[in-house]
């Protein structure tokens, strides 16, 4: 059967419903397409690094790069919710062959266990953004942030390498 891109974004969106009316949070499937950085999206995303904090929690470090000419409000873009406005809350963590996603830490105060007070990123600059997550149970992990293509699979530390 050949591939047809309307019916399989058709599929991706039905299951992503009815994941939804279940309570749980959709895997996105590998061919439904994301916005690219460009013209119209110039936020450059890199990955630093993954490492093991401990047995339970591993630390995602990644660099936002201006790469267009006007100043940008990261701060709002990556917020899970509304009272995380300047924080990268909003990153997730998928175990593809699991199909489960994994959400930043929070405290007990309920705040995000993640970089927070992002001010706007000028012209050609580059942030260090971290944020904490249950250690996962597969060897590689997917990086996504809201409204950005993800970043490709990453290789994540064995317990007892911290």
């Amino acid at each position: 059967m050949p591939f047809h891109p309307v019916r399989s974004l058709s599929a991706a969106i039905g299951l992503a419903l009815l994941c939804t009316a279940c309570g749980e949070a959709p895997v996105v499937p590998a061919e439904t397409p994301a916005p690219r950085t460009g013209p119209t999206n110039p936020l450059g995303v890199e990955l630093v690094e993954v490492v093991r904090l401990s047995r339970d929690v591993v630390e995602v470090r990644l660099a936002l790069v201006n790469r267009g000419t006007e100043p940008l409000d990261i701060g709002p873009r990556f917020a899970q919710r509304e009272a995380d406005a300047a924080a990268v809350s909003g990153m997730v963590l998928v175990e593809r062959a699991a199909r489960k996603k994994s959400f930043v830490l929070r405290d007990a105060r309920d705040r995000p266990l993640c970089s927070t007070g992002l001010a706007p990123l000028a012209p050609g600059d580059r942030y260090t953004v971290w944020a904490r997550f249950p250690a996962p149970g597969s060897p590689t992990v997917v990086v996504e942030l809201p409204g950005l293509p993800p970043l490709a699979p990453v290789a994540v530390p064995p317990p007892g390498s911290p």
